[in-house]
């Protein structure tokens, strides 16, 4: 095993099942939450948003919270800063305090990771010659002052890619 420093963890954004009774959610006085409609009058779930932590509860039982675990370290505000281990450590002790979810709670559906690198280019230089990653074409999802976002799409994950230095 390589002995290195580990000064930041790549983690960002999850999507998870919670393993608890929607009545844990639902009947906390503390904790409020939207119903959403479809087709006018049924519900299709109970909505909750704080510090870009979202917590679906369907009528079926199925929970499911997801967010940006940066950013909650963060008091829901960015995400270009390191995020080290102290501050992943505090967003798992926030979802405890805030919704009583530990880790033990969660199952992982989805997992954003990234890393910031560097390139020995002007970083506009690379984005404007993107083509293709493994056979799949990028493509621009976002352009405004923030900068360009691109994205190649594969069957089990999507490769991002944008000039984070624009967010600061």
């Amino acid at each position: 095993m390589p002995d290195f420093d580990l000064k930041y963890i790549p983690i960002d954004w999850i999507k998870c099942k919670v393993n608890l009774p929607p009545e844990h959610f639902l009947d906390n006085p503390h904790l409020t939450f939207t119903p959403v409609l479809k087709n006018g009058d049924q519900i299709h779930c109970w909505d909750r948003e704080y510090e870009n932590i979202k917590i679906k509860v369907y009528p079926s039982g199925w929970i499911e919270l997801s967010g940006s675990l940066h950013k909650l370290a963060n008091n829901g505000n960015e995400n270009w800063n390191d995020f080290t281990p102290l501050m992943f450590g505090d967003a798992i002790n926030r979802l405890y305090t805030l919704y009583g979810v530990k880790p033990a709670d969660l199952r992982i559906l989805q997992l954003e990771f990234g890393v910031n690198i560097r390139p020995p280019v002007e970083t506009k230089l690379v984005l404007h010659h993107l083509l293709e990653h493994k056979k799949k074409d990028f493509e621009q999802k976002i352009s405004n002052d923030k900068g360009k976002y691109y994205q190649s799409e594969h069957s089990t994950y999507f490769l991002k890619i944008y000039d984070k230095g624009l967010q600061l």
